[in-house]
């Protein structure tokens, strides 16, 4: 990207069948996410839509493979990206199966010998984001004061149709704790939280419009 939307949708031929430009997310750490932000200038009226996503095989329990999919997806969201699929919601204790034994992770590990599942930090970091931001949200504006390069905090903020705002932030430091202040310009009042060291967090409240 942009090359191959670019080239696409220059073709007025081709374009008329293309509602949408899929993406995966293998090579997102090399390439910086104004290329999001200039597909989307080239192309405003096609959305984009993360198709495929995992962790490679096999971190069971690992919250660093949880984090990678909450910096993933709200890096996404910020720029433009209307949602974002995993590749594999549900596999084997060996990251199976699979017919060319290209074995990887999956938010959902099951133990068939033992009949158990396990719900990995890969699941309830796609449940923030998937449960609280529902269909047809829109996303917000989100300024942040006093977060500075070395204070690992993310977070991505919507406008739901159910009239509520929900904000997720996530701290990626594997140490520290940070206090922080939460403001609805359209609002009085204020939340102060404590978000601990390697942490989802998800704040929901009614819109006053």
């Amino acid at each position: 990207m942009p090359a191959f939307p670019d080239t696409v949708l220059a073709d007025p031929e081709a374009a008329k069948y293309v509602d949408g430009i899929g993406i995966h997310w293998y090579a997102d750490g090399n390439v910086n996410t104004s290329v999001l932000d200039t597909t989307h200038t080239n192309h405003p009226n096609k959305f984009m839509l993360y198709t495929e996503a995992c962790n490679h095989c096999c971190g069971n329990g690992d919250w660093a493979r949880g984090d990678s999919y909450v910096h993933n997806i709200m890096e996404d969201l910020n720029h433009w990206v209307a949602g974002w699929t995993d590749w594999n919601m549900c596999l084997s204790t060996t990251g199976g199966p699979n017919w060319v034994n290209n074995f990887e992770d999956a938010p959902i590990i099951v133990n068939a010998t033992v009949d158990e599942f396990y719900k990995q930090p890969m699941y309830y970091a796609m449940g923030h984001l998937s449960k609280f931001i529902v269909e047809n949200s829109v996303r917000v504006q989100l300024d942040t004061h006093g977060i500075t390069s070395n204070v690992l905090i993310e977070s991505v903020a919507f406008q739901t149709p159910l009239n509520q705002r929900v904000l997720v932030i996530n701290n990626r430091n594997v140490n520290t704790n940070y206090a922080v202040t939460v403001r609805d310009a359209s609002m009085q009042g204020h939340l102060t939280l404590n978000l601990e060291a390697r942490s989802f967090t998800t704040i929901v409240w009614n819109s006053p419009n």
